[in-house]
């Protein structure tokens, strides 16, 4: 439920033209929430050898995490482009 409401904080930032900054702050709360609920797992693979899995899965999840509040915060600003407000 965290994740949604960032990632819909993220497209109201955009409709609102809050700043450019905005972008990287949700994806940096997405990426800490995603990074905070996987913790545990984390740690004990790489503690059994399997780091570059672990290393892996956390790229990915920055890079998902980047792309989906960029998504959601151009989405944003079409609609309110498109909407002409």
């Amino acid at each position: 439920m965290a994740a949604f409401l960032v990632i819909f904080i993220a497209g109201l930032c955009g409709y609102f033209r809050a700043s450019l900054l905005a972008w990287p702050a949700m994806a940096l709360s997405l990426l800490l929430l995603s990074w905070a609920e996987h913790y545990l797992l984390a740690r004990r693979t790489a503690e059994i050898g399997f780091a570059e899995v672990v290393q892996g899965a956390l790229l990915r999840s920055s890079i998902n995490a980047l792309a989906s509040t960029g998504a959601c915060y151009w989405s944003g600003v079409a609609i309110r482009h498109l909407s002409g407000l």
